[in-house]
């Protein structure tokens, strides 16, 4: 049986999660989040693994590389992008402003 290369494309969303830093067994850092991807009524999530963490939760961003599925531990598929580029189109207000903005 041949495996498929993955799927290269593009997604844009917003983060759902602060990245989390994560080491490789070689010790180098990677970032892991997962965004919220809207497809009219039905938002689908996918996570992604990136070498940089340009991004915080709430950011709006396109993000683009090869698609892969995974089985999470309950059995469902994932999608899962390896990042190869990240643009924030839009970025969340940090914790601080929100603040200032509902006691205001």
């Amino acid at each position: 049986m041949c495996k498929q290369a993955p799927e290269y494309s593009y997604r844009v969303g917003n983060v759902c999660q602060d990245p989390q830093a994560r080491v490789t067994k070689k010790g180098k850092t990677f970032y892991v989040f997962d965004i919220g991807v809207h497809h009219g009524d039905i938002t689908e999530f996918m996570s992604v693994s990136s070498w940089d963490n340009p991004v915080r939760m709430g950011d709006f961003i396109k993000v683009d590389g090869p698609v892969r599925l995974y089985r999470k531990k309950s059995g469902d598929l994932k999608p899962w992008m390896n990042a190869q580029h990240i643009v924030v189109l839009r970025r969340a207000p940090m914790q601080k402003e929100l603040e200032l903005c509902t006691t205001a």
